[in-house]
């Protein structure tokens, strides 16, 4: 407290070297040998700034292990890790499928005092996720509610994302209502009927009620409509996802380009070429750049019964700055 009250006078006299000088007679006070193996170089570890940089470029580095022990030896020099430093090597443990040193160091931390944030429980969902360890997410889903954390939009998210790759649309449409329930304002009378109207196939209906309560409150996020869009393509239900993208283009919403080339080759699949085209003809009004593998694709289609159509895209393509294949073009 003594030192806290000097250094804190100190900055206010603009003496900021000397604060600084007497941050470093307590540090050595208190742990001499630690303070100075970490405070050396360009590497000095001297607050908790500084400490989550030297984390994220540890993870960065996959020094998962030596992260780990350094968050645990820089306590003792007075530079506490904040929350967001523990979820930083969290994210690390995620990234590299080590799942349970995700949960141990998930364990420690609320050992240690620190409460989990939406934050953390959103990256260890995604990471169970990753390797499919499905229910194990959801119990974390339900640790999070029993222990009175609001579950924020990038908690849901990822729930959302990864029921739509295992094709469960339903379900990730009902987790995003259940979101909307959570915010204040929200009437749960109008949601219910939303959900009603997707049940009973309703679709252009429901996504239309959406929009306008987003609008209403002044609440718009496309990432929602995205994640959707795709799990409707990544189901194979390619008439769902062309409503969702019907329903954006109305209220003048821009979709972004995964959702658009996701749409491509599901219509293309499905051969309705005619869709499949407007939707590319649409990236091109809106100055999206696809990868030239997409474009080719349909460019084959294509030719193979309408030809006349893919001729006539080849220059809008061009100009567009696409560099097609020499030899579909001498075939087209």
């Amino acid at each position: 407290v003594t030192f806290n009250a000097l250094m804190d006078g100190l900055c206010k006299a603009g003496k900021l070297e000397e604060a600084h000088l007497l941050l470093y007679k307590m540090e050595i006070g208190r742990s001499p040998s630690l303070f100075f193996r970490l405070s050396q170089g360009s590497d000095q570890v001297l607050d908790s700034v500084a400490l989550q940089k030297k984390v994220e470029q540890m993870c960065e580095a996959g020094q998962l292990l030596d992260a780990y022990k350094l968050l645990t030896q820089v306590a003792c020099s007075g530079v506490m890790p904040d929350i967001v430093t523990y979820n930083v090597l969290i994210n690390g443990f995620c990234k590299a499928a080590n799942i349970n040193g995700a949960l141990k160091f998930f364990k420690d931390m609320q050992n240690k005092g620190f409460s989990p944030n939406s934050v953390t429980y959103g990256t260890l969902i995604d990471g169970l996720f990753r390797i499919g360890r499905e229910e194990d997410a959801f119990k974390i889903r339900e640790h999070m509610l029993k222990h009175g954390c609001e579950p924020s939009f990038e908690v849901y998210r990822a729930l959302m994302t990864w029921l739509c790759r295992k094709k469960r649309v339903s379900q990730a449409f009902s987790l995003y209502l259940e979101y909307l329930k959570n915010l204040r304002g929200r009437e749960d009378n109008s949601i219910n009927a939303l959900e009603e109207c997707f049940v009973r196939g309703e679709v252009e209906q429901a996504f239309r009620g959406l929009l306008e309560l987003d609008f209403r409150f002044r609440d718009f996020a496309l990432a929602p409509y995205t994640i959707l869009l795709i799990g409707f393509c990544q189901a194979e239900k390619v008439n769902e996802a062309l409503l969702i993208f019907t329903v954006l283009d109305k209220f003048n919403i821009n979709i972004n380009p995964a959702s658009c080339v996701y749409l491509i080759r599901g219509l293309s699949e499905n051969g309705r070429l005619d869709d499949a085209v407007n939707i590319f003809v649409y990236t091109l009004d809106k100055g999206f750049k696809l990868k030239s593998s997409v474009c080719e694709q349909l460019l084959k289609i294509l030719s193979q019964d309408k030809k006349e159509c893919a001729i006539d895209l080849v220059p809008r393509m061009k100009s567009a700055g696409y560099c097609l294949n020499g030899l579909f073009l001498q075939n087209t």
